[in-house]
């Protein structure tokens, strides 16, 4: 009998293990300001909604990171800086996404560059006036050994020591290593942010210039942990608490890439990151789009400066949850707990992080709508913030199975590759084993794998009588004859 006369009604197409649907970005989760910015540039632009509006989250992290922290309880403060990672292919329009989103930072940090010209070359002036004033001190008391010469000096040198340089400000950066990150950072009190449209920022870590990995800075920058370095021409340079806002839209090979790096995913950078996979419109986009209006453009400018304008004292100001908000918390973090050996095991270390970045979400969308008035999160807002947080985490899903971290899912697929071979219709857990010997040690290894093929509708398990006696006979399943129905 042909396959197709066998053919059983009740069996329905298996679901494609590349086919995963995906949220879009819950642009109604973002204040009216940035939402109404966020839909005007997709409009405009004909890229997905979430381009934008993960970029737009970055972009608010830009302009709030290290003036304030967010107290998850007692005892657990999180910074309010993200690391985002947007997959799309060629030709998605990501360089205009990113080019529309940070506009304004780009322009702020000018026109503060000219405003304050003047007082940053006189503050140059100054100290190669202090550093020559030491060194014809130390001539000077080399030569004469008095004293009083010695006092002059080391209070002038305490006066160069103790003398406040003034750089240009820096709020973005692009092409850059991690020892120019770590300068930069230094010299704009302990911030910066590396937003691009493309992924060479992973080359540069994995030693493009240096031939060897260096994520030190990365790392560390994303939690707040001091950064300390000693080097032999830059000298001594520390940052009690930096903060690094990441943003990257790269193509899905870039992706697919990261965890064939055994020290990225070892060390847990993959895992700081936030992803966005968003699903094409390309072959349907219009030419003719509505432009941006006027009003929105306006608003989301206003916004950025005057999140930007906010000072950065040396006292980092500190948000709370309200009680409800609190409570909230604690139910999702109870429910989460449990789930890191269950379903979301594979990508423990994104999910062990999901929390924090939820919390850190809440912080951002707070004072986007509260600037500096009001330190104490709103239920709604932390409720906002979760929903986001469930869109990363099943988008984070796709990025770890594209990766090829999800190992439930490789030898699911494996599995699936024999059992399209044999082209039958019944086989047993045996004979599987048996041709996925060198894939499985034991039998037991196989349990996860079948149970995704079985949850996908490729296998089902056959109900077998075992009487006791003799040897137990081997498991059986019916496996999905639309595997071979072309």
């Amino acid at each position: 009998m042909k396959k197709e006369e066998q053919y059983n009604d009740e069996w329905q197409l298996p679901i494609p293990f590349d086919t995963i649907k995906r949220p879009e970005f819950p642009v109604d989760c973002l204040p009216i300001a940035v939402r109404n910015y966020v839909l005007a540039v997709a409009e405009a632009t004909q890229t997905p909604v979430d381009m934008a509006g993960v970029a737009a989250l970055a972009v608010m992290a830009v302009c709030v990171q290290g003036k304030y922290e967010i107290e998850g309880k007692i005892d657990w403060r999180e910074p309010l800086n993200l690391y985002g990672i947007i997959v799309a292919s060629p030709a998605e329009r990501k360089s205009a996404i990113i080019t529309l989103m940070t506009r304004f930072i780009n322009e702020y940090e000018i026109e503060w560059n000219e405003k304050h010209q003047l007082e940053i070359e006189r503050n140059k002036v100054k100290k190669k006036c202090l550093e020559k004033e030491v060194e014809k001190l130390k001539e000077l008391y080399v030569k004469s050994g008095d004293g009083n010469d010695m006092k002059e000096l080391l209070k002038k040198q305490d006066e160069l020591t103790n003398f406040e340089e003034l750089h240009k400000l820096r709020l973005l950066a692009d092409d850059t290593t991690p020892e120019a990150l770590i300068t930069l950072m230094a010299n704009n009190n302990g911030k910066i942010s590396v937003i691009s449209s493309e992924g060479g920022i992973f080359e540069i870590l994995q030693g493009r210039y240096t031939q060897s990995v260096n994520i030190d800075a990365f790392l560390k920058a994303h939690n707040g942990d001091t950064i300390k370095t000693d080097r032999t021409i830059r000298g001594h340079e520390s940052i009690e608490k930096p903060c690094l806002t990441v943003l990257l839209s790269i193509q899905p090979q870039v992706l697919e890439g990261l965890m064939s790096n055994n020290i990225f995913r070892g060390r847990g950078l993959t895992d700081r990151f936030l992803y966005s996979i968003p699903t094409s419109k390309m072959g349907s986009r219009k030419h003719e789009t509505q432009p941006i209006p006027i009003k929105y453009i306006e608003a989301y400018k206003k916004l950025c400066y005057d999140l930007l304008d906010i000072p950065c004292n040396d006292t980092t100001k500190v948000l709370k949850l309200s009680k409800k908000a609190a409570k909230l918390s604690t139910v999702f973090a109870n429910k989460l707990e449990p789930r890191l050996i269950k379903d979301l095991e594979n990508i423990a270390g994104f999910a062990g992080k999901l929390h924090g970045a939820i919390i850190r979400i809440a912080g951002i969308l707070h004072l986007i709508d509260e600037h500096a008035d009001n330190q104490l999160i709103s239920y709604d807002t932390l409720n906002n913030a979760m929903r986001i947080g469930f869109y990363f985490l099943k988008h984070a899903k796709v990025a770890y199975q594209l990766m090829g971290a999800d190992k439930q899912l490789q030898d699911a697929k494996y599995v699936l590759r024999q059992l399209e071979k044999q082209e039958a219709m019944e086989i047993t857990r045996y004979e599987v084993f048996r041709l996925c010997r060198g894939r499985f040690k034991k039998d037991e290894d196989m349990t996860p794998a079948f149970e995704l093929l079985n949850e996908y509708g490729y296998i089902r398990e056959v109900e077998t009588e075992y009487k006791g006696a003799g040897r137990k006979p081997s498991q059986k399943y019916n496996i999905n004859p639309n595997l071979w129905i072309k």
